[in-house]
């Protein structure tokens, strides 16, 4: 199906609904649609992001020895057309440690990060994660009963929401989180991850210390 671009004012206007397409975490797809407006709403018919993982490889962690996993996610070009104003990262490629411990992420030209040294905890005693986007504001994804929230730790409001409730899940993202959406996807599958693998994420206190 063909879609007409959606104006800067009606796409202010708007969140997102993204629909979780798959169960691997690697390989994950998100359909979306834009929400609140029947005018310009339509099914999820239309990829917006996409995940995928390459072979095994040994080019990051090669003194380990050990095949480590590199992943991909990208915001796809059909949808990405659609919302030519949403600026920020188009892909992000991440590359694990070994046994899918924490390694390295970046968004092309921008360079990469450690995972170790981007994700932070209040204590470790919390089970919600902190980042700071790339407009330099701070998140934290946390578990909030059954959903898990990305809240602005400056404004304490949600910019996305991940409810498993659904089948098949839904990704929401409204307001300012917009405008980070390739960020937030990729912090949400890092704090998946980070769940599933356990990983011992230190506080900015011990990362500085380090």
């Amino acid at each position: 199906m063909n879609h007409e671009p959606i104006s800067n004012e009606t796409s202010e206007r708007l969140g997102f609904i993204f629909e979780q397409v798959g169960d691997d975490l690697n390989t994950v797809r998100f359909d979306a649609r834009p929400e609140g407006d029947p005018v310009v709403a339509f099914a999820f018919d239309i990829l917006a992001f996409k995940l995928s993982s390459n072979s095994l490889s040994k080019n990051v962690f090669q003194k380990h020895k050990i095949p480590t996993l590199t992943v991909q996610l990208t915001r796809e070009p059909e949808w990405r057309s659609l919302y030519p104003e949403l600026k920020g990262p188009e892909m992000c490629v991440l590359h694990f440690g070994p046994n899918h411990d924490m390694g390295r992420f970046g968004y092309g030209i921008l360079g990469e990060e450690y995972m170790s040294k981007y994700l932070r905890r209040s204590s470790q005693t919390s089970s919600s994660i902190y980042f700071t986007a790339q407009n330099d504001r701070e998140y934290k994804w946390k578990p909030t009963g059954p959903l898990i929230e990305c809240v602005d730790t400056h404004t304490r409001k949600w910019v996305a929401r991940y409810d498993a409730r659904y089948a098949p899940p839904q990704m929401q993202i409204k307001g300012d989180g917009v405008l980070i959406c390739t960020e937030l996807m990729v912090t949400w599958y890092l704090f998946m991850n980070a769940k599933k693998w356990k990983w011992n994420i230190k506080t900015a206190k011990e990362i500085r210390a380090a």
